[in-house]
């Protein structure tokens, strides 16, 4: 019998910047110039420069909700 391990996660993390340019928004990494599009009507999706070893992550918010967040008494 042989078993299958799932490879472990990366131990690298990289915040992402994110912002909206039309339909796509854009999450972007200032440190190893990842670059990930989605796109708001299609659900498309074009990653550049990824990397396996590194996992990134971010969140985007319109314009009106992150203030929203950022202006709370």
């Amino acid at each position: 019998m042989t078993s299958k391990t799932r490879p472990s996660a990366p131990a690298i993390s990289h915040p992402c910047e994110s912002f909206r340019e039309g339909e796509w928004i854009i999450y972007h990494c200032t440190r190893c110039n990842y670059q990930m599009r989605e796109n708001m009507n299609s659900g498309e999706i074009i990653v550049q420069n990824a990397r396996a070893d590194i996992r990134h992550f971010g969140t985007y918010f319109p314009i009106g909700f992150k203030e929203a967040f950022n202006n709370q008494n």
